[in-house]
């Protein structure tokens, strides 16, 4: 039995965060993704949340901020 290794992705929309996020997605019994961050692409942060399901999510844009909680607040991701 794996162990799954619990991470945060930061700048997870970001070229460094899409590479990180396809190598998990390829090995998704390996890793469980408690958080990941974005500076200002809500629209790509609320995809791959929908995908990954994180406990959690941040973005720096706060006028994006409410949007983001109010698309995520169905999927128990707190933001």
């Amino acid at each position: 039995m794996t162990i799954k290794k619990t991470i945060t992705i930061f700048g997870a929309t970001g070229s460094i965060g899409e590479s990180t996020l396809k190598l998990i997605s390829q090995h998704r019994s390996k890793f469980n993704i408690y958080g990941m961050t974005a500076n200002n692409n809500s629209k790509k942060l609320l995809e791959i949340a929908k995908q990954f399901k994180p406990k959690k999510v941040v973005i720096l844009n706060y006028k994006k901020y409410k949007e983001l909680k109010s698309e995520l607040s169905k999927y128990n991701i707190e933001v």
